[in-house]
């Protein structure tokens, strides 16, 4: 560990201080932390500066996914590419607040402010809503059916597992469409918990059917970014409807997301060894601690991705096939994913992503498997660009978080257009490319946002028949 490396992280932490300081939409004076420009130093500290820091202040620059180069400089390199990083989001969504502000004020001039209840909510539409949790949840039942009830279920959350044995009743690719499908219930729960803050009548109740919903749907899939969506507009109604939650709490929220994250984690890894009897060993990577187990599991290796991608840029690219097969597997080829196999008979088992690259260059091993690194957004586009490449991208993340801050009233609008704008904001940092951010809206949240833009007609319709 070097006393620049140890500046370096210093300078990054001031730099995210004074960037959440400087943002423009202020609530009553105070920065709010849940909207897209939150959403992106949230996302930056807990999968860059978070490991970084444990690397650097913890461990004396040891790297546990990029240990050749642990101690080195290109640690510093990284750092220094993660403060441009944030200078060019900042840059690039303070570029257009001029045109947002006056905007603003212009709207403000010629309309009265729109607050949360100024727009009805039709019995109709709610009931909707209801009906839409009833049918999620025996679509679940039903999935339950075909996979089973015991062992095989709690297995099958791990993939790899899934994939190398066969369960009883294991469900085929209708199941797994169907479990797709499901998860209406969690939106529209989601949808009635912000309907039941507004009128702050059964939030309670609302609460727990959503999160008996995402329960169900996480021990179905196995995946947590299936309900993600629902989970990001209840937080987002609770902070403008009950309680503003701002700067102040930051380091709680953090906290909270990862805690969250390595309940999930370690309930999906060690649950399914149990259901078949083996005993996962944690101890050869964890140092005997469940903590150190998650701490340096693969959700925390995006800054020693950043650094591998700095260091063996031209390792991976080479790997991937160059750069420019590189750019088409991470922007185009993802598409041809959802192309049904009946219409594509030769459609491949795996689409190779930028992040099996650097799993390769990180094991050993050509392209095979399905396990991937990601170095996120900031490690794929100093890979494929260099510090332009970044520098650029983050200025493009930056004026799309600028545009979704703009709808920042409590209005269920709104509070629907921040939360879609605000996982996207995670989705692209984490997943660093089009074609895979593309996938994942397809599907896991396009069931979300088909609920909600139902509710939405519904309510829409009901209030002009009101009117005539």
């Amino acid at each position: 560990m070097s006393i620049l490396s140890l500046s370096l992280l210093s300078i990054t932490f001031v730099a995210i201080y004074f960037a959440l300081l400087l943002y423009p939409h202020k609530h009553d004076g105070r920065t709010p932390i849940i909207n897209g420009y939150g959403a992106f130093f949230i996302t930056l500290s807990i999968n860059i500066v978070f490991p970084a820091t444990l690397s650097i202040a913890f461990q004396k620059g040891f790297l546990y996914w990029a240990q050749p180069y642990s101690y080195s400089t290109y640690i510093n390199d990284a750092l220094l590419i993660t403060i441009l990083s944030i200078l060019s989001f900042c840059l690039g969504f303070l570029a257009i607040r001029r045109a947002t502000v006056s905007g603003a004020r212009k709207t403000t001039r010629t309309t009265a402010p729109q607050s949360a209840e100024s727009t009805p909510i039709s019995p109709g539409a709610v009931s909707i809503l209801w009906a839409i949790v009833g049918i999620g949840l025996l679509l679940k039942l039903w999935a339950l059916t075909q996979i089973g009830i015991g062992p095989e279920l709690i297995a099958r959350m791990s993939g790899s597992i899934r994939r190398g044995m066969t369960l009883t009743g294991q469900e085929g690719s209708l199941t797994h469409y169907i479990v797709l499908l499901s998860t209406i219930s969690e939106a529209a729960a989601a949808l009635l918990f912000t309907v039941s803050l507004r009128h702050r009548r059964r939030v309670l109740l609302t609460v727990i059917i959503a999160l008996a919903c995402m329960a169900m749907t996480f021990i179905l899939s196995g995946k947590r970014s299936t309900f993600i969506l629902p989970l990001i507009l209840m937080i987002c109604s609770y902070s403008a409807l009950r309680r503003p939650l701002t700067i102040s709490a930051l380091p709680l929220i953090i906290l909270g997301i990862i805690s969250f994250g390595m309940a999930t984690l370690l309930f999906r890894i060690i649950a399914p060894q149990n259901a078949i009897g083996n005993v996962l060993d944690y101890r050869t990577i964890g140092n005997g601690s469940l903590t150190e187990f998650y701490l340096y599991s693969m959700e925390f290796s995006g800054f020693d991705m950043l650094v591998r991608s700095i260091a063996q840029s031209e390792q991976i690219s080479d790997i991937l096939g160059g750069r420019a097969n590189a750019i088409y597997s991470a922007f185009f080829e993802p598409f041809l994913y959802v192309v049904p196999r009946g219409l594509w008979a030769d459609k491949p088992e795996l689409f190779i992503d930028i992040s099996h690259g650097f799993y390769a260059a990180t094991v050993g091993g050509g392209l095979t498997g399905s396990v991937g690194l990601s170095a996120t957004l900031i490690g794929y586009a100093y890979l494929l660009g260099g510090p332009f490449g970044v520098a650029f991208s983050f200025a493009c993340l930056g004026v799309l978080s600028s545009w979704i801050d703009r709808y920042n009233s409590a209005t269920i609008g709104h509070l629907l257009i921040r939360s879609i704008g605000i996982v996207l904001v995670f989705t692209m940092f984490r997943q660093g490319s089009l074609g895979w951010v593309f996938l994942i809206f397809v599907q896991n949240m396009a069931p979300a946002i088909a609920v909600w833009t139902m509710f939405t007609l519904a309510n829409k319709r009901a209030r002009i028949r009101h009117t005539i």
